[in-house]
């Protein structure tokens, strides 16, 4: 391990003065340099990095779905779906390129092909509580919340730790105007997250019309 942490410094030198293209022999040698690019925002060398790997072994999935990562960045979607594609053709159990390629499919709006690419990822692996986070984001944007509902249920129980799936619950349910359950799941996400500041505001809006609401009932008896 040591040996190839040193290797991977030497590479970042080399690269550095142009000199890469003689050492970098492998694909794991060129995606490892890819991702230190990617990661600084050299998206064009990333890119070329990417291309050298995939040359080396055209059946990497991981580069594949890289190199998508990187097209999604620079905004070429449908260039980027073709590698998230070509990812799952060949590992067909890759929820990973499943779940990339539904988000370039959320930003070219293609929300149906979208929620499809994930019930996808959900049908191999159902207990990914982001895939069902995602999937209820994915939902609400739309305006259907009450589905949005489950899938954000189904994220927390997965993983109750996920503060933003408890806060996206609530929101959906204030949309409902489910006052008392989104009160509950703003509390949840305080628990985790006190400090958020979206969270606090919500929820106090969300007592304020619950209030509302407690009054009119009591008023018509």
């Amino acid at each position: 391990m040591y040996k190839k942490v040193l290797f991977f410094n030497l590479l970042l030198i080399i690269f550095s003065i142009n000199l890469l293209p003689a050492f970098a022999e492998t694909d794991w040698e060129w995606s490892m340099i890819g991702i230190r690019l990617y990661s600084r925002g050299q998206y064009d060398d990333a890119l070329y990095c990417y291309n050298c790997a995939l040359n080396i072994n055209p059946q990497n999935d991981v580069v594949w779905i890289n190199k998508g990562d990187v097209l999604l960045s620079l905004g070429s979607y449908i260039e980027a779906i073709e590698c998230y594609d070509k990812a799952f053709l060949i590992n067909s159990k890759s929820t990973l390129a499943l779940n990339k390629k539904a988000h370039a499919l959320m930003k070219m709006e293609e929300y149906k092909e979208a929620i499809r690419c994930l019930d996808n990822s959900l049908e191999i692996e159902p207990h990914n509580a982001i895939t069902w986070y995602t999937k209820g984001n994915l939902l609400y944007k739309i305006k259907s919340y009450k589905r949005s509902v489950v899938c954000y249920t189904n994220a927390v129980n997965i993983d109750p730790s996920l503060t933003k799936a408890w806060y996206n619950k609530g929101s959906a349910l204030y949309v409902l105007k489910r006052y008392a359950e989104a009160i509950d799941c703003y509390n949840k996400a305080l628990e985790l997250d006190p400090s958020n500041t979206y969270a606090i505001y919500f929820r106090t809006i969300s007592l304020r019309e619950w209030n509302k609401e407690i009054i009119c009932v009591a008023a018509d008896k």
